[in-house]
C-alpha cells in the first residue's frame, strides 16, 4: 500500500463517507459497499461505532483482524488520516460499550450468549497474558461456538489492539480448574479494567 494509495483513500473518504458521518447519519448502502472493497484492497476491514472518548460523533476503526502481521498496514493508514469533524479514526476496534450479549449463528438457528458474568482468570505470559475463561449457562452448545463466543467477548472487552498485542493464549476451562490459581480473577465485564501485567 503506497503513500499515494493511502492518501487517495482518505480523499475519497472525506468526499463520500464523511458528509453522512458529519450529519450523524450512516452512509448509503452503495457507499458502504465501496468502503468495504477499498478496505479489503488494503487487506483490512473497518467498524463504525460511538466515539471512544464519549464525545458526540463516531469512531471509524481501521481493523486488522487482531492479526499482528497486518497491524503495520493498519497503522500506516491511520497515520495519514485527516482530522475529521465528528469522526475519530482509530487503530483497531476499541473496547465495546455493551451488555455482553452475543447472538451467533449455528445451523439454521441463532444461539444467545450472556458473557458479562463469565469468569476470567488472567496469568502473566511472555510479556503479555494468558486468559482462561469459564463460560456459564451455555447449555448443550458446540464447543467451537463457545470458543468463538469467548474470543469475541474478550476482544470486545479489551479492544482489538490490546487483544492482539497482549493476549498470548486464550482458552476455555471448567470452573474447578481455576480454583487456587495465581493471577487475577474477574468477571468478563471487568476484564477491560484488569491490569494487563498481573
Amino acid at each position: 500500500m503506497t503513500l499515494r494509495a493511502r492518501q487517495e483513500f482518505w480523499q475519497w473518504f472525506e468526499q463520500e463517507v464523511h458528509p453522512s458521518l458529519d450529519r450523524l447519519e450512516l452512509p448509503q448502502d452503495e457507499v458502504i459497499e465501496d468502503l468495504d472493497g477499498r478496505m479489503a484492497s488494503f487487506g483490512l476491514s473497518w467498524e463504525l461505532g460511538p466515539a471512544p472518548d464519549g464525545t458526540e460523533g463516531w469512531a471509524f476503526a481501521v481493523s486488522f483482524g487482531a492479526d499482528l502481521d497486518r497491524i503495520a498496514a493498519a497503522d500506516r493508514l491511520v497515520n495519514v488520516a485527516p482530522t475529521l469533524s465528528r469522526c475519530q479514526v482509530v487503530l483497531g476496534k476499541p473496547p465495546k460499550r455493551w451488555n455482553g450479549v452475543l447472538n451467533l449463528p449455528t445451523g439454521n438457528e441463532w444461539v444467545q450468549f450472556s458473557t458479562a458474568n463469565w469468569w476470567c482468570h488472567i496469568l502473566p505470559l511472555a510479556g503479555g497474558m494468558a486468559i482462561m475463561v469459564s463460560p456459564t449457562e451455555v447449555g448443550d452448545v458446540d464447543e467451537e461456538l463457545v470458543s468463538l463466543a469467548v474470543a469475541i467477548a474478550v476482544q470486545s472487552e479489551l479492544g482489538e489492539l490490546r487483544f492482539a498485542q497482549q493476549v498470548h493464549d486464550l482458552s476455555v476451562v471448567d470452573p474447578d480448574r481455576m480454583e487456587g490459581l495465581a493471577g487475577i480473577r474477574c468477571r468478563m465485564h471487568e476484564l477491560g479494567f484488569s491490569r494487563s501485567d498481573p
